[in-house]
């Protein structure tokens, strides 16, 4: 390739990166801060409202703080109207019919037996996701911190149904539209591979939690090669199922046995799902390895995506909120 066809490239493929950086820190800070501010405010003035004419500090505190329990149970419905509100301000990334098109447009049919199968590949990841955050915590404990605690905020169910509705639903449709959607598809013409793998990237250091970024990452790959070679409205499906069922269904109906029973379920089922995967995969692996091999893009190119000042920015940002909420070992 001769060098002004280089430079052509590269300008390319550093404007779309960083006009999707750009897109993916618009939707992160609009998406925070009307939740935030919606949540603050509906303290502010729920407080002001009871605390008229209470001049008892004891009765004060109690009543903010039974303001402050009302308002964290609503915690789903300011998260989904910051959703709604990050959503909206992507709306000026994708005017025009053809960016829409390309978003919900159908490659190949889906069938049941496939979809099954991915089905098995997506949910068999959450095992491997186990192994590998024990290694990420072993290897944490060696130099005196450790992430349990993100552990933990990343495996919590809903325990409200305003939570349930955003984490089930709501967050894994917009998390699609951006990642899969936005993201992918503004990246897709630098090469298919490619643009999985940051849109998987992306969707990975979002959710600002090392443990949840690991997992993040791993199931982005199996959403996005959905999305790209069949259909974005398959991978939305595949996310709210794993979202609902084993996020929040399958931890519900086990919530009065035992942690042991919890455990042994837990594993059986991933388990089988696990094994189902490696099946899955081993007999099409060579047709995932061309695949990936005749989608694959040019090195610089996947150098000059990530090395945008947005892209930088964005995935620079999450990971220092995710490392702030490690631990030192006790």
């Amino acid at each position: 390739m001769e060098q002004t066809q280089i430079m052509t490239v590269r300008k390319s493929v550093r404007k779309d990166s960083s006009r999707t950086g750009w897109a993916m820190i618009l939707y992160a800070i609009v998406s925070t801060i009307v939740s935030m501010v919606w949540m603050t405010g509906e303290t502010i003035i729920r407080s002001g409202f009871r605390l008229q004419g209470v001049t008892d500090e004891a009765q004060q505190e109690k009543i903010f703080e039974d303001v402050l329990i009302e308002v964290t149970e609503m915690t789903g419905t300011y998260l989904i109207v910051g959703v709604l509100a990050g959503l909206l301000c992507l709306l000026p990334f994708v005017f025009g019919s053809d960016r829409m098109k390309s978003i919900f447009r159908t490659e190949k049919k889906m069938t049941l037996p496939c979809f099954l199968a991915l089905t098995c590949v997506f949910f068999g990841g959450q095992l491997v996701f186990s192994g590998a955050y024990e290694l990420m915590e072993a290897g944490l404990n060696l130099i005196g911190f450790t992430a349990e605690s993100s552990m933990e905020m990343a495996t919590a169910g809903s325990q409200t149904i305003s939570m349930f509705i955003y984490a089930g639903i709501i967050a894994p449709i917009a998390e699609e539209l951006v990642y899969r959607g936005l993201a992918m598809r503004c990246l897709e013409k630098h090469g298919k591979v490619l643009a999985i793998v940051v849109s998987s990237l992306l969707f990975a250091v979002m959710h600002a939690n090392l443990p949840q970024s690991v997992f993040a990452f791993m199931v982005g790959l199996v959403l996005g090669y959905v999305a790209m070679e069949y259909s974005i409205i398959w991978s939305i499906l595949l996310h709210i199922l794993n979202n609902m069922v084993l996020g929040d269904l399958m931890s519900k109906a086990l919530e009065g046995c035992s942690e042991q029973v919890q455990n042994i379920v837990n594993l059986s089922v991933l388990g089988l799902f696990f094994l189902l995967g490696l099946i899955v995969l081993i007999r099409n692996g060579r047709k995932l390895f061309a695949w990936i091999r005749e989608n694959m893009w040019e090195k610089p190119r996947m150098r000059w995506t990530l090395t945008t000042v947005s892209m930088l920015l964005f995935v620079g940002a999450h990971l220092v909120m995710a490392i702030a909420l490690l631990e030192r070992c006790q």
